[in-house]
C-alpha cells in the first residue's frame, strides 16, 4: 500500500503537467487567430534572455480583436515571445531597427481564457522565413 501512494505521489505532478500541455496545446490550435501589431519595450530587464519584450499596439489591438472572443485588457502590459538562442540576438537587433520592419504576433484566443502567442511575424512574414530569406542576400 506504501509503494502505491509513492508511486501515485511521483506520477501525479507528471500526469497534471500532461494534461497542462494537452489544454494549451488544444487551445492554441482551436482558437480563433488575431494578428497584433507590436512595439519595443526595454525595461532593463537583468534576466533577458532568448526572448523578444514587447507591447502590443492598443489601436491594433482594438482594431483587430472586433468580434473575437479575445478580451482588450488581456493584451496589456509587456509580452515575451521566446525564440531559439541563436536567432536571439539576430531578431532583437531587427526589432530595434523596428522603423525598418512591421513586427506583429499572432494570438489564438479562445472564450474566457488568455491569448496565447503562436507565431512573430516581419514584414507579414514568419521570423524564420525571412530570415531565411534577408540571410541570402
Amino acid at each position: 500500500m506504501k509503494k502505491i501512494f509513492i508511486l501515485i505521489t511521483l506520477l501525479a505532478p507528471a500526469f497534471f503537467f500532461l494534461g497542462w500541455i494537452g489544454v494549451l496545446a488544444s487551445n492554441t490550435q482551436t482558437g480563433q487567430e488575431v494578428r497584433v501589431e507590436i512595439e519595443g519595450y526595454d525595461p532593463r530587464d537583468l534576466l533577458a534572455g532568448h526572448y523578444i519584450l514587447y507591447r502590443n499596439n492598443n489601436s491594433s489591438v482594438q482594431q483587430n480583436i472586433v468580434g473575437t472572443p479575445c478580451k482588450e485588457w488581456h493584451f496589456y502590459g509587456a509580452h515575451r515571445f521566446y525564440v531559439p538562442q541563436e536567432y536571439a540576438r539576430t531578431l532583437d537587433t531587427l526589432f530595434s531597427s523596428r522603423r525598418r520592419y512591421q513586427f506583429e504576433v499572432v494570438y489564438s484566443c479562445v472564450e474566457g481564457r488568455k491569448p496565447i502567442a503562436k507565431q512573430l511575424l516581419i514584414d507579414g512574414m514568419d521570423w524564420r522565413d525571412f530570415l531565411m530569406q534577408n540571410r541570402r542576400k
